[in-house]
């Protein structure tokens, strides 16, 4: 039996994101049936994790300007505070399926994960994920 190794700082602060990450979406889901884009950023200096939703600022804008806005905020806060990784989180959907898209960066590159989600009776459950090619958004670092 082999055991698994212990996480690093850095996998932490990535583990700890994406759970922040993926319980904001559920939130979501359980509020508007949808996951509206959203930005997370996770500081390099401590384990303070915040996230912003462009919804209510800009309630006319359509799906790719709130992801534009989103991704714009993530640059701004790269450039003026120390940030170790952001990620980009929204409702994606194809022919037969559909999940949350959470596109996390780095300085060392991207990643997408797509965690697939579907309602029973009055629930919305969200599923394991699956890493995907293509990026949702633009990368912030």
């Amino acid at each position: 039996m082999s055991a698994t190794p212990p996480l690093n700082d850095e996998q932490k602060k990535l583990e700890q994101m994406v759970i922040f990450s993926i319980d904001v979406a559920q939130e979501m889901l359980n509020a508007y049936e949808a996951v509206i884009p959203f930005g997370v950023r996770a500081f390099a200096d401590s384990d303070e994790i915040k996230m912003k939703c462009f919804q209510e600022e800009h309630p006319k804008a359509n799906w790719d300007e709130l992801i534009q806005t989103t991704v714009d905020e993530l640059k701004n806060s790269v450039e003026l505070e120390d940030i170790f990784a952001t990620a980009v989180v929204l409702s994606v959907e194809s022919k037969d399926s559909i999940g949350v898209a959470l596109q996390i960066d780095t300085r060392k590159g991207p990643a997408l994960f797509v965690y697939p989600y579907h309602q029973e009776e009055d629930k919305w459950i969200i599923d394991e994920p699956t890493q995907a090619e293509m990026l949702i958004a633009p990368r912030v670092f």
